[in-house]
């Protein structure tokens, strides 16, 4: 996300995906996030590579090269499809679009605090915050929570 501040330390106390796979159709896939404690620090406190710094922008430029040759090959085959087939679409690509379209989140007991000894180091200060809990759900247009079909051609969250 190019952030002025990195993790320095950080853990998942439990993560849970429940796929519904006899009903995948009439249950909500759920994935529950519980106890994330991350410590944030300014980039400035973390040890500098360069040789590190260089290979990641390398990286980088090599990732958005290649990600712009397979939009244009991706475009290229849009041009050669047919636009309204839904035939065409694979068994585990229409089982990944109904995991995906009643994905129900909740993140429980997360606490983030950030450090900053550097920026003043003679007043060193820390802050943080807790977010008990929240929860994504498919929701109809009113949002009220619903289970969606294959044929919905928009998501609520």
């Amino acid at each position: 996300l190019n952030l002025p501040v990195t993790i320095s330390l950080g853990y998942l106390e439990k993560l849970t995906l429940q796929v519904p796979w006899k009903n995948i159709y009439k249950q909500a896939t759920k994935a529950t996030i519980d106890g994330l404690f991350l410590l944030v620090v300014p980039k400035t406190e973390v040890e500098y590579d360069a040789k590190r710094d260089e290979k990641e922008q390398h990286e980088a430029k090599m990732k958005e090269v290649h990600q712009i040759e397979e939009l244009r090959k991706e475009q290229e085959a849009l041009k050669n499809a047919k636009a309204s087939n839904k035939n065409s679409d694979t068994f585990v690509e229409r089982m990944q679009l109904q995991v995906i379209r009643n994905l129900e989140l909740s993140i429980r007991n997360i606490h983030v605090v950030y450090e900053d000894k550097s920026t003043k180091p003679n007043h060193p200060f820390a802050f943080g915050f807790t977010l008990h809990y929240i929860t994504l759900h498919t929701t109809n247009p009113d949002w009220q929570p619903t289970i969606l079909t294959e044929d919905t051609p928009l998501i609520h969250k």
